[in-house]
């Protein structure tokens, strides 16, 4: 902008998938073809309005991106369990990753009812390592079943690891827009508006994209359904007092927004599936499923965060003043101010957190560490029995976590700076640069005090303490 001439461009970038090589892989298992594809297209146009007077500037930028991610990865060996029709579980067939022996399951009620001092392996109608049906979890069952995929590599470690080949698509899309008005009112007096804007939305399927009953299924934050956007306004009036005098003052307004979603957001599947106790009415954000974790490594369900929103919104109102031409020196002064406003909307764990504890911390272990078939030599990974698998059949997570943001906070700050900078030129090959700068930020508040914090009673914290509003 700033010119009396039209002037402009436009540019294209396409690059097709047939392009792109294969991912490499050193296991000999089958690499698809590459999805990726990458659109980059805009242009920029600018010229005068009003000759030697007004100037105008825009330009514009789109993003397409398609890619895949494909990797291998690890999921439960479902082959191993056998689900019968009086809805028992037969785990005879689970194995040890490491030494490929049978893992024994004990049972948890006995162990706990000698206070871990004790131990009985699980049995039902004789046979040991049967759950019996009235000891399932119909709620473990239906996530073993609907929120894993069948493996689909033979595997390493007995069929427990390297046995699933994932193929997650990811997608992208971008818009920035730009556009400048410059006014010249004399030869002392400009002033300059200024437009950014940004949008995208991003997808990335879970890593068992199609493999399961249910649809991204397999989310546990490693997928994201996210949409953002940003926009920003300037005025800026430059003053020329004289030749080495000079004055910019400026007013700027910023917003920024910011979703992200579970692929499982929007849909009570914990109701669905037997997850009792999750879904809050009222609360969306309780409506999806779990996340789960197990002790083997294998992760499955929803968010422990999501749905995420931030919406920012922040004024500036900033002035810079410049004197060259004294002596040797160029001062700068400046002070900036600014009104911050955030609206933070989420809640950790809103759908709960389920771990289940793996090798030696199994529910479904030998407490006493006395049972003849504990193997403490290294050679087996589940040395004492018990399975987080076997938990998580029977709904024993070994450490449950739950959380629910009840308010939509509205916080607000502000924070302003100063500075005084010299430029002297000692000489004509050495010049000093230095200065003093002030800044500070206000802690955030919250409009109708929802936030707060606890204040222990530092005489006797059992006896209780303050509720501090902020």
């Amino acid at each position: 902008s700033g010119t009396n001439k039209w002037h402009g461009s436009a540019y294209e970038f396409f690059r097709p998938n047939f392009t792109t090589a294969k991912s490499y892989g050193f296991d000999g298992d089958y690499v698809p073809p590459s999805i990726y594809k990458q659109h980059n297209y805009g242009g920029t146009f600018g010229g005068p309005i009003i000759k030697d007077k007004t100037f105008f500037f825009v330009s514009y930028e789109g993003l397409y991106n398609a890619n895949a991610y494909d990797y291998v990865y690890a999921v439960p060996p479902i082959s191993q369990i056998k689900i019968n029709p009086d809805g028992s579980v037969d785990l005879t067939g689970l194995v040890d990753p490491d030494s490929g022996k049978q893992i024994p399951i004990y049972d948890p009620a006995v162990s706990s009812a000698c206070y871990g001092g004790c131990f009985q392996q699980i049995s039902y109608n004789g046979v040991l390592n049967v759950i019996p049906p009235d000891r399932v979890s119909q709620a473990g069952v239906n996530t073993l079943l609907n929120f894993f995929p069948k493996p689909n590599l033979v595997g390493t470690h007995n069929g427990w690891y390297n046995n699933f080949a994932v193929h997650s698509p990811t997608d992208q899309h971008a818009k920035t827009a730009d556009a400048r008005l410059d006014q010249n009112f004399t030869g002392k007096d400009r002033v300059s508006a200024v437009f950014h804007y940004n949008d995208g939305d991003q997808l990335v399927t879970d890593p068992f994209h199609g493999a399961t009953p249910v649809p991204g299924a397999g989310d546990a934050d490693q997928a994201n359904n996210q949409v953002n956007g940003d926009q920003e306004y300037s005025i800026t009036e430059t003053h020329l007092f004289n030749t080495r005098f000079i004055n910019e003052l400026r007013l700027g307004y910023t917003r920024y927004n910011l979703a992200q979603y579970s692929l499982l957001d929007g849909h009570d599947y914990s109701t669905q599936f037997g997850m009792g106790n999750i879904a809050v009415p009222g609360f969306p954000a309780t409506d999806a499923y779990p996340y789960i974790y197990l002790g083997a490594g294998y992760l499955t369900g929803g968010s422990t965060y999501k749905p995420l929103y931030f919406k920012d919104r922040n004024w500036q109102l900033a002035d810079n003043l410049i004197l060259s031409g004294v002596g040797k020196h160029e001062f700068k002064f400046g002070a900036d101010f600014r009104r911050l406003e955030s609206n933070p909307n989420f809640s950790l764990f809103p759908t709960g957190f389920q771990y289940y504890g793996g090798a030696y911390l199994s529910m479904t272990s030998d407490w006493s560490y006395t049972s003849p078939l504990d193997d403490f030599s290294g050679a087996t990974l589940y040395g004492t029995g018990g399975n987080d698998v076997a938990d998580l059949l029977m709904g024993l997570p070994l450490d449950n976590y739950m959380g629910l943001q009840l308010t939509n906070p509205y916080t607000h700050s502000w924070e302003m700076d100063y500075y005084a900078q010299d430029t002297l030129k000692l000489t004509p090959r050495l010049t000093l640069n230095y200065g003093l700068r002030y800044e500070f930020q206000a802690p955030y508040t919250e409009q109708h005090n929802y936030a707060s914090n606890y204040l222990p009673n530092p005489g006797n914290p059992s006896v209780g303490g303050q509720i501090l509003l902020a």
